[in-house]
């Protein structure tokens, strides 16, 4: 009996079998030169294109089709973020002007005193040092700090406010 479109799953299943669907294993999809793929995720990719009735040379071609469609979407959303963050440093070019490189290197600085060698390339690695609002952020942060206490080689050292110099020197004058 040839199954229609009220069969179930058990249906479809014995009229594969019948007609001679192949086994799991002769599910092979060979990758293109330089494609890489999750091995998990191609073996239940595998299962399911058998249980679903496909024959082996359609589930490899709807898996390649499938994979360059995720591939251009993924080029796509990184291109967009690309412009999206040369955007925001345009604008924050214009807005920080002649001063940029000046108000960029403060928020470098301020980085510097606080995170290590190996945090610092992490956030690299994350895309987050090219984040505008993060930059703002340790511009803010590095206006908050004494110009003359930032230490390039070593951390935790903030300066001494106003009042605590002028606290300091009137002790220093008060004790004989």
């Amino acid at each position: 009996v040839i199954t229609g479109k009220n069969a179930t799953d058990d249906d479809w299943n014995n009229f594969y079998n019948k007609i001679g669907r192949p086994n799991l294993e002769k599910y092979e999809v060979k990758l293109k030169e330089g494609q890489e793929v999750d091995q998990n995720f191609l073996k239940k990719y595998k299962e399911v294109a058998h249980k679903s009735g496909l024959l082996p040379k359609q589930a490899e071609g709807l898996f390649h089709w499938y994979h360059e469609e995720v591939e251009g979407a993924q080029k796509a959303v990184l291109e967009q973020h690309k412009q999206k963050i040369e955007a925001e440093q345009f604008n924050l070019k214009k807005e920080w002007g002649v001063g940029y490189d000046k108000e960029v290197d403060l928020a470098k600085r301020a980085l510097r005193q606080f995170a290590t060698d190996e945090e610092i390339a992490e956030l690299k690695e994350s895309g987050l040092t090219s984040n505008v609002k993060f930059v703002k952020l340790l511009n803010k942060i590095g206006k908050g700090l004494k110009e003359d206490s930032f230490k390039h080689e070593s951390a935790g050292n903030f300066g001494i406010t106003k009042e605590e110099a002028s606290r300091k020197i009137s002790e220093m004058y008060a004790d004989k």
